[in-house]
């Protein structure tokens, strides 16, 4: 599994890289630190599986990367990360394209791996079926 994780807290990041090298094999975790650096690494033909968004990057709305991906029609399965009380912008991230969403926080973190899980595989189906444009 390849993942691209964009999140400003570095800290957070890596405890996040570290759980999810514990627990799914193989698996190549990129961190960005900001939306510009997501979307250049994303670049035009991303070579990622999932995409996760942090809602609040430095220098922009996670939402504007979800729309970017969304807009382009990148084969990508995009889970946005959200803190507690931000519920409300999971939903709206939902609406736009997200196919989940998790709210961050130490204890929940193994609860991450399963949900990264779940939502490849049923990214990996809309994938397979006609008219989803590559999805």
């Amino acid at each position: 599994m390849k993942i691209l994780y964009v999140e400003d807290n570095a800290d957070y990041a890596r405890r996040i890289q570290r759980k999810l090298a514990e627990h799914v094999q193989p698996i190549y975790t990129v961190i960005a630190g900001s939306l510009s650096e997501a979307q250049s690494i994303l670049g035009n033909k991303p070579d990622f599986d999932l995409v996760m968004i942090g809602l609040n990057p430095p220098d922009c709305s996670g939402l504007n990367l979800l729309s970017e991906i969304r807009t382009k029609g990148f084969p990508v399965a995009v889970i946005v990360l959200t803190g507690r009380g931000e519920e409300g912008s999971a939903l709206t991230a939902l609406k736009q394209g997200a196919d989940d969403y998790f709210i961050k926080s130490d204890e929940t973190i193994t609860q991450l791996v399963t949900l990264l899980e779940d939502t490849l595989k049923k990214s990996r189906a809309k994938s397979r079926k006609p008219g989803r444009n590559g999805r």
